[in-house]
């Protein structure tokens, strides 16, 4: 079956399948989210680390956006990633911010 264009979290899972991964082990997956302002992202960030989550808040690449940027180890599903995403994308609406995505390496 082929992951529908609209759901970026199965066309990369399809992608680190394609690659090699064993998606039935543990990954260490990054997870992106950028904020206008530090203040927000020091506030989402507390909540991810309540959460499990490893963060770092830095300037973004582009020298005006804030990253928060979290990494926890789980192991990879449409179900657990699709609904990391909903939380996430509820996290940064409330705070003029964007969650774009996640991304890990192979694991064999």
């Amino acid at each position: 079956m082929t992951p529908s264009i609209d759901d970026p979290d199965a066309l990369t899972l399809a992608e680190l399948k394609k690659a090699g991964s064993d998606l039935s082990k543990p990954h260490l997956i990054e997870f992106f989210l950028y904020f206008p302002n530090r203040e927000p992202a020091e506030e989402v960030a507390e909540i991810l680390r309540s959460e499990g989550y490893e963060l770092a808040v830095s300037l973004g690449a582009d020298n005006v956006n804030w990253l928060c940027f979290a990494t926890k180890p789980l192991i990879p599903s449409q179900k657990t990633l699709a609904a990391i995403r909903d939380h996430f994308e509820a996290l940064v609406n409330t705070r003029s911010g964007e969650y774009d995505g996640w991304g890990t390496t192979i694991v064999k």
